[in-house]
């Protein structure tokens, strides 16, 4: 499946923008398998959100008897990537929810 095994670390800085509010914190996601682990968290300090992301692929190949065990990996990791954060404005009683993907 890969050339090599490698670790990616990736760190975002998100400044949520004056007038607006993070409406919750996404869980945090940890998964681990004999052949990758990857794993998401979540912290709010003084109107930034910071994202940390870390993918480990141990394992190049990935035999047949557990390509079962991979899909399951592959599809936990996609929904868990693509988590978004909401905003919501502050100012004047309105309601509306803006999302903001990273």
């Amino acid at each position: 499946v890969f050339s090599k095994a490698f670790t990616e670390k990736n760190v975002m800085n998100i400044k949520v923008p004056e007038g607006y509010a993070l409406e919750h914190l996404p869980d945090n996601v940890s998964i681990d398998t004999a052949f990758s682990s990857y794993s998401v968290t979540y912290s709010e300090n003084g109107g930034t959100v910071t994202v940390t992301e870390v993918l480990s692929v141990r394992k190049c190949t990935v035999p047949a008897a557990e390509y079962a065990s991979y899909r399951q990996f592959v599809n936990a990791y996609s929904k868990a990537s693509q988590t978004k954060l909401v905003l919501r404005p502050v100012w004047r009683g309105c309601r509306r929810t803006y999302f903001a993907a990273f």
